[in-house]
């Protein structure tokens, strides 16, 4: 299995522990874009294979240069971290395999006890491949335009749901720009909160052509 690295914020960290999250949609970059020639129709889309590569070799499918792999790949997750405060000094690269570390995802409660963690947070994009607690193995990789994602995708986004409480039932789900509100009656709603969160103010009205990468998780 050939594994790549992945970043995921603490809330989908979770979903996918809790097994709701089992898709991902990551922009695909411009310069990528440019070696393919347009979109051939909605149903070429739809079965993810929207572009035909002119660049690396004739009649190569878009989803055949995926930067996060093919079916069958892994997907190791880097998520924000931090060690004891005796490693303070220590790089990443330098820590030895198997030191002491807590997941930011996890809330520190639970994991903090009368163990001195560091109060410095480490960045996802620095958690070294021992680190990582979670594989993924790639299942489905296509291409679509953003806004085309449907309701049962959204919900394979991972977003959130509150049922509220017993006297106040059926909130519904989170608006990840107030990152406390659950206020949606849909989970498109919610995703293009969440997508906003990440990308900023209007980059779901710009509509870009996504990677959409579906996975299941692997265990350990």
């Amino acid at each position: 299995m050939k594994e790549r690295p992945i970043l995921f914020s603490g809330p989908m960290v979770r979903a996918i522990l809790e097994g709701h999250k089992t898709q991902t949609r990551r922009m695909v970059k411009k310069a990528l874009m440019e070696h393919f020639d347009p979109p051939r129709g909605e149903g070429d889309v739809k079965a993810g294979y929207p572009w035909i590569c002119g660049y690396w070799e004739e009649n190569v499918s878009a989803v055949n240069v995926c930067p996060y792999g093919q079916p069958g790949d892994g997907l190791w997750v880097r998520e924000t971290w931090r060690a004891s405060w005796t490693n303070d000094d220590e790089a990443p690269s330098e820590m030895d395999m198997g030191t002491d570390i807590r997941y930011e995802a996890d809330g520190f409660e639970t994991l903090c006890g009368n163990y001195a963690w560091s109060k410095k947070v480490r960045p996802s994009i620095f958690m070294p491949r021992w680190a990582s607690r979670i594989l993924l193995e790639v299942t489905v990789v296509r291409v679509e335009r953003l806004q085309d994602i449907s309701e049962d995708d959204a919900m394979a986004e991972g977003v959130e749901y509150d049922q509220g409480w017993e006297e106040e039932p059926g909130w519904g789900f989170r608006d990840y720009s107030t990152d406390s509100d659950f206020v949606f009656a849909d989970a498109r709603h919610s995703y293009r909160s969440l997508w906003e969160s990440i990308n900023g103010p209007q980059s779901w009205d710009a509509n870009p052509w996504v990677w959409v990468v579906e996975f299941k998780r692997v265990s350990p």
